[in-house]
C-alpha cells in the first residue's frame, strides 16, 4: 500500500491545520539546507544579490510581522527588527544585504524562535474571524497564514536555486 502524505490528520481545526501547514513548509526547507555548511549560507551570487541566510532571516521576520504586529496589533519589538536586519533589507527594491557571518544553527534558530511565539500567540485563535490592519486594509488571520504558507514556498524555491548554483 502507497504511503499517504497528510497534515494533520487528527484534527479537523483550521488552526491546527494552518499551523501544520506552515511547519511542513519550514520542514522542507529544513531537510533541502541538511547538507548545507555554514559558508553555504552565507554564499550570495552576484546576479541573483541574496543569500539563503538572509533568506532565513526575511522569513522568519516576515511570520514575525505578519502574525504579531499585523494580525494580533502588537507592537513592533525593535530587538527583533534588529536581529532579522528588517531596516537594511527591501525585498520588493531587491537590496538584500550581506548575511552575518554566522552557523547554520545560528540561521536556523530565528525561524523556529519565530515559529514558536507564532504558536503560543495564537492558541484559541479563530483563523476565520481575527481580522489585522494594515494601514486601511484588513486581513482574516486565515489570508495572513496562507500568504505566509506561500510565501515560505515562493522562497523554498530559492534557495534550493542558490544551492544547486553553488554545486554548479
Amino acid at each position: 500500500m502507497p504511503e499517504v502524505y497528510d497534515l494533520a490528520p487528527e484534527s479537523r481545526d483550521e488552526l491546527t491545520l494552518l499551523l501544520a501547514m506552515m511547519d511542513w513548509t519550514s520542514g522542507e526547507i529544513r531537510d533541502l539546507l541538511k547538507d548545507a555548511s555554514d559558508d553555504d549560507l552565507q554564499w550570495k551570487d552576484p546576479n541573483v544579490g541574496r543569500s539563503i541566510g538572509m533568506i532565513l532571516l526575511h522569513l522568519a521576520d516576515a511570520e514575525y510581522w505578519w502574525i504579531q504586529s499585523v494580525a494580533l496589533g502588537k507592537s513592533t519589538d525593535q530587538a527583533m527588527h534588529d536581529r532579522f536586519l528588517s531596516s537594511e533589507l527591501d525585498q520588493m527594491g531587491g537590496k538584500w544585504p550581506d548575511a552575518p557571518i554566522e552557523s547554520k544553527a545560528w540561521y536556523l534558530a530565528g525561524p523556529d524562535e519565530i515559529r514558536k511565539l507564532t504558536k503560543e500567540s495564537l492558541q484559541g485563535v479563530d483563523p476565520a474571524t481575527t481580522i489585522g490592519k494594515r494601514g486601511e486594509r484588513e486581513f482574516s488571520l486565515r489570508w495572513i497564514m496562507h500568504h505566509l504558507i506561500e510565501h515560505e514556498a515562493y522562497h523554498m524555491g530559492q534557495i534550493q536555486m542558490l544551492l544547486e548554483m553553488q554545486d554548479a
